[in-house]
């Protein structure tokens, strides 16, 4: 038979998401959530003091397994323990300050691209960024947890080209605050070309029949989206990347003779840019410099804005140092900083190497990738423009 009375060790309660506490009017409504849970006392804990004691701290480990992960592994309770106090917005400082936030493209009754574009945003946040979410006419079309927040997206095909639409951005920060931004626009053909960069290799090389190259390209597209990177030997269609990194490790295995790699970025409008280095098998070329050539492999370019205090990785494939490779830096450069901030400083060592890198002011800051001779003459290799809000 069903129970007839209610259970007095469940409660069904609203509470607070970030704290997990009771819901109050002091936190915000939007971390607000209802749920089961468990009221977990001994049996008379007013009689068995001590009793009681063993159980609140039995209950009290258990409930840091529950939270500690979204399965709640490590736990055998089967509820989280009610809570008993209410939420005080003064246990998470900084939470009462709202996010901002504007859309900067495309503006209320512009144009944007077709079948893809890329929304710009600028945002302020006390905290940092949970979720951003963004929806053309109400169907969700993308949404980002990090950086970047305004990577290209592509309309679904449910959303006609013609006619009037709304693009809406919600902002959900780490102590769930919520802000929405919405602006009404059209769509028109992509007609920009996309940009591409062959980096390795970045000029041209002279190499053995038979050789293996590494073949690298950096392309985006500042309005649509990178529909792939095809990479040719004069004509022949050697291999098509559809997601970053753009990379191709390939032996050649033609005759003595002169030709043309040409790698080929094409958006999801077909439109189509190219960038080529020419190939000397046989003698008298230049040497092959894919290997001697330093390469910036992250951040892309395509990443240009950040958050104070968002972590990154700054990737680089360092190449064997000396002669002209006397000493390779990676620098961060800024209107906030005296001076540059050196990330990486090398004499000696070859290979990929990562350092991570957070501002933690709002600036415009600038990556440089550089090396210097024994006379002290730099060589800039790689620079990334960067944003942080």
């Amino acid at each position: 038979n069903a129970p007839t009375q209610m259970d007095p060790g469940c409660k069904v309660l609203t509470v607070d998401k970030l704290t997990h506490l009771l819901a109050s009017e002091k936190c915000p409504k939007e971390a607000e959530e209802e749920g089961s849970f468990l009221v977990a006392h001994s049996i008379l804990p007013d009689r068995w003091p001590l009793w009681e004691e063993g159980v609140q701290t039995w209950i009290a480990e258990q409930m840091e397994k529950w939270y500690a992960n979204e399965t709640h592994s490590g736990a055998i309770i089967p509820l989280p323990i009610a809570p008993e106090e209410e939420c005080d917005p003064a246990l998470t400082p900084g939470r009462l300050e709202r996010p901002e936030l504007e859309i900067t493209y495309p503006k209320e009754g512009g144009i944007a691209a077709y079948p893809a574009f890329r929304p710009k945003i600028n945002f302020k946040v006390g905290s940092s960024v949970r979720k951003i979410i963004y929806k053309v006419d109400g169907k969700e079309v993308a949404s980002f947890i990090q950086a970047p927040f305004d990577s290209a997206m592509r309309v679904p095909r449910s959303v006609a080209k013609s006619g009037l639409h709304t693009l809406s951005v919600t902002l959900v920060d780490e102590y769930f605050n919520e802000v929405t931004k919405a602006v009404s626009f059209r769509f028109d053909e992509d007609k920009s070309d996309p940009i591409i960069r062959l980096l390795k290799p970045s000029r041209d090389i002279s190499i053995k029949s038979g050789e293996e190259i590494t073949m690298l390209a950096e392309a985006n597209d500042p309005d649509g989206a990178i529909k792939y990177v095809q990479y040719y030997l004069n004509d022949t269609l050697l291999s098509t990347k559809p997601n970053e990194p753009y990379e191709l490790i390939y032996s050649i295995g033609l005759p003595d003779g002169v030709y043309t790699l040409r790698a080929v970025a094409e958006d999801l409008a077909k439109n189509k840019a190219e960038d080529s280095v020419q190939i000397t098998i046989g003698a008298g070329g230049p040497v092959n410099p894919s290997s001697v050539e330093p390469v910036m492999l992250e951040p892309p370019e395509s990443l240009v804005s950040l958050i104070v205090n968002e972590v990154i990785d700054i990737r680089v494939d360092v190449p064997p140092l000396g002669g002209d490779l006397y000493q390779l830096r990676i620098l961060i450069a800024s209107d906030v900083l005296t001076e540059d901030e050196v990330l990486l400083d090398l004499k000696e060592g070859e290979g990929i190497y990562v350092r991570p890198w957070k501002a933690q002011r709002p600036a415009t800051y600038v990556i440089r990738l550089v090396t210097e001779d024994r006379s002290g003459t730099e060589v800039e290799w790689a620079r990334r423009r960067i944003e942080v809000q």
